[in-house]
This record gives C-alpha cells, structure tokens and sequence, in this order.
C-alpha cells in the first residue's frame, strides 16, 4: 500500500483528488463521483446505512475484487 498526501488546490486539480478519504485500486478510483468537486476536502461515500466517511467493507471487497 502507497500513501500520498495532496497538500495543494493545484495538486488536487492535476490528480483528481476529490477529498479525504480516497482510495485508488490500480490507479483508479473506485468511488468516484465524476459529478464531485475536486479539492482539498473531506470526502463522504453512499453506503446502505446512508452517507459515511469511509466505504463500508463489503463496498472496499467489491472494488478490490473488480479492480
């Protein structure tokens, strides 16, 4: 596992970052939202109880075995 931290607005442009937390499975993020905002944020994600800050570990089994 590689961690890399977006420290800039500039930064986040140029790799898509969309907030904090975000994960990539082979360079892609699974969870993307196309219609987010890019930026330096904190991040929520859909799951089944409503939104969170993290997926859920059935959402992060689904996007390994898929990516």
């Amino acid at each position: 596992m590689n961690h890399h931290r977006v420290t800039t607005p500039k930064e986040a442009d140029r790799v898509g970052f969309r907030g904090s937390a975000s994960m990539l499975v082979d360079g892609v993020d699974p969870f993307a939202d196309p219609d987010a905002p890019v930026g330096l944020s904190c991040r929520v994600y859909q799951t089944t109880d409503g939104m969170a800050g993290s997926p859920t570990l059935e959402q992060l089994r689904r996007a390994l075995a898929t990516g």
